[in-house]
């Protein structure tokens, strides 16, 4: 799980609020490090913590809200928290299906077992079977919510994201790290 820079040890608890808001640079700059994992559908943990690390930068950016310019922070708010929601529904498809291949797995071990005992008066039971479809269309419904994150993403594009996030920062640097 991505592993968070603590707060604590970057905040000046004596001075003004707003001269800690430049944490939320560091915030940024997490949720930045797995921006090359959105190109990939198969950067499964990669794009969950790209959520994870995406709401601690809302958490942030809520924090420091009420000394930040308003009409920025509002709409700033909004980009993160699509960000986090659409990453966070890909995360259920990916657990869904995780749960779906176990227990489809399950099944079969068990459907064998039965049919090695070969006990005919009972009748056949092919849950696996009947998991099979619905595990298909949940990887499509997956895939379409990746693509449409993936298009959503690029369309920002990230550097804007980069950019409007960090506006809301005093003093701050314009250009994302490489």
């Amino acid at each position: 799980m991505a592993k968070a820079v603590p707060i604590h040890k970057l905040t000046k608890p004596d001075a003004p609020l707003l001269a800690s808001a430049p944490v939320i640079r560091v915030r940024l700059g997490e949720v930045w490090e797995y921006a090359p994992a959105v190109l990939d559908p198969a950067n499964v943990t990669e794009l969950h913590d790209m959520r994870i690390a995406a709401k601690r930068l809302r958490y942030t950016v809520e924090l420091f809200a009420p000394v930040l310019p308003q009409a920025e922070v509002k709409s700033t708010l909004a980009r993160i928290a699509d960000l986090q929601e659409r990453l966070g529904a890909i995360h259920d498809a990916d657990g869904l299906i995780a749960l779906l291949a176990q227990t489809i797995e399950r099944e079969e071990a068990r459907e064998r077992k039965k049919a090695l005992r070969k006990k005919p008066e009972l009748p056949p039971f092919f849950a696996a079977e009947g998991l099979m479809p619905l595990m298909k269309r949940k990887q499509g419904e997956r895939e379409a919510l990746y693509e449409g994150f993936r298009a959503w993403w690029v369309a920002l594009p990230p550097e804007a994201f980069w950019a409007q996030v960090s506006a809301l920062i005093p003093q701050n640097e314009s250009e994302p790290p490489e």
